[in-house]
């Protein structure tokens, strides 16, 4: 009867040692689930700062994008400011072009007559001398 009493003692501490099993099982997966708690929070955690990051990013290219929209609105509107005193100044300066060409011109035109005038005047002074050296020579023909 030891027999049986050794296989209860067998039994005994085969159960034991499989108690002792389930509970090291139970607690590698206690603690397996503990670190998969601690996962799933790490990462929601992790999730939730780099979707603020990105939030923050998000307004911050908002910003710069609408400052950039702002000042490039700016500038072309003194471009647009620019253009047309630059545009204003062109038909300005078209005007006194103009008014000068035909000043110059005007003043060509009165050269003109006034050469003519004075060659005119100068061919009838000269007619006007060569008759009195005709004259003089003439009243010299018959005194002489």
């Amino acid at each position: 009867m030891s027999v049986p009493s050794d296989k209860m003692v067998e039994l005994s501490d085969l159960r034991a040692a499989n108690l002792h099993l389930q509970a090291t099982i139970n607690g590698l997966r206690e603690g397996l689930e503990a670190e998969a708690a601690k996962t799933v929070s790490a990462v929601q955690a992790g999730k939730a700062e780099m979707a603020d990051e990105i939030a923050q990013l998000r307004l911050t290219i908002g910003s710069l994008r609408s400052r950039l929209e702002t000042e490039a609105s700016g500038h072309e509107a003194s471009l647009q400011e620019l253009r047309a005193a630059q545009m204003g100044e062109a038909v300005q300066l078209k005007a006194t072009i103009n008014s000068l060409r035909a000043e110059l011109e005007a003043a060509r035109h009165a050269s003109t007559e006034a050469l003519a005038s004075q060659q005119a005047e100068s061919a009838r002074e000269q007619d006007a001398l060569k008759n009195q050296i005709k004259a003089l020579r003439a009243l010299l023909e018959t005194n002489g």
